[in-house]
């Protein structure tokens, strides 16, 4: 845990007092003059702890050393929580100094941030430079939440390895509407379970208001690609899953069997699914049901082209299932 300095301050006051009572001199006395070379000389221990850090910090990062790649973690540690989208050591300063209360339990970004009060900017070399931006979306989640004074709020969102939050885009479906709270916390690898949290609501709500964020070049089939998981090679499990043919076109399946196919001389694992129809409640969009088919239609596909459908509740009667589907939109 680090301290500020106002709170080295008042740990020295008691030292002050002590040498103007030593001295003679009364409590009215200045406290600057007491620092000055030519007077009594005292180290502000503030001063001292901001020139050793600041020394230490910046000999370490130019090491080749375990403690300069664990100062580098802790630096990206702090962008991600702090919504960074571009370089820490040039982030503008106003914006940086807003990230004290991070600050107290990462020890880098507390030297970053001294160093900027004291007007010193670390730069790096254009190579390293670009491997700290991030890049790919569009308005920044901090921004958003600066705007809207509202920046404690943003040190609640935690860091997810899956699914990092750092652009507004990122909770837009393809369809351009904000995508519902499960279906983040599926993605980003949480438990969807209790309320929505609150910083969430906030945010969605300010997204929608914000009409200039582009999602034409996100496709469904891209998307579903990029986030849901493979079929697990589990073969007690028996999941739904989303089937994309040549044509694109998605379906919704139940695998009844893995099984595996020889060809040239190697196997390649295979899945015997079911197709169903699926159907989005018209009073819920969270909601659908799968109906299996009068006439089932078995198909034999490769075990990388299902994709696992993501069921928050699932309630089965007979040729019916109701379910809770994690990918709609808030309704």
């Amino acid at each position: 845990m680090t301290l500020s300095e106002n709170e080295w301050n008042l740990l020295f006051t008691p030292v002050i007092k002590l040498v103007k009572q030593i001295c003679g001199l009364p409590r009215s006395y200045p406290t600057s003059a007491l620092y000055h070379r030519y007077i009594l000389g005292i180290n502000n221990p503030w001063d001292q702890i901001c020139a050793n850090q600041i020394t230490a910090f910046t000999y370490l990062i130019n090491s080749n050393s375990l403690a300069s790649r664990s100062i580098m973690i802790r630096c990206r540690t702090a962008q991600l929580r702090l919504a960074i989208h571009d370089n820490i050591f040039e982030h503008e300063s106003e914006s940086l100094f807003l990230g004290y209360q991070e600050a107290k339990s990462n020890l880098s970004l507390h030297n970053i941030i001294i160093a900027r009060k004291l007007n010193i900017v670390i730069q790096q070399d254009y190579i390293n430079r670009t491997t700290w931006a991030i890049s790919g979306g569009s308005i920044p989640i901090r921004e958003i939440f600066i705007t809207h004074r509202c920046l404690n709020l943003l040190r609640k969102i935690g860091t997810s390895n899956s699914y990092p939050l750092i652009y507004a885009s990122q909770l837009i479906l393809p369809s351009g509407h904000t995508m519902s709270w499960a279906c983040y916390r599926f993605i980003a690898g949480l438990s969807a379970k209790g309320r929505i949290a609150k910083w969430y609501q906030l945010l969605t709500q300010w997204i929608k208001g914000i009409s200039i964020i582009e999602t034409s070049r996100f496709s469904i089939s891209n998307f579903l690609n990029n986030t849901l998981q493979p079929v697990s090679e589990d073969k007690r499990k028996h999941p739904y899953v989303i089937i994309k043919d040549k044509n694109n076109k998605l379906s919704i399946g139940l695998v009844k069997k893995r099984t595996h196919i020889k060809k040239k001389g190697g196997k390649i694992e295979c899945l015997i699914i079911e197709v169903c129809n699926i159907k989005i409640c018209s009073d819920n969009p969270q909601k659908a049901i799968i109906q299996k088919q009068e006439c089932p239609k078995i198909i034999t596909i490769a075990q990388h082209n299902a994709l696992v459908l993501p069921i928050f509740t699932r309630l089965s009667t007979g040729a019916i299932t109701h379910i809770d589907w994690y990918y709609m939109v808030d309704s």
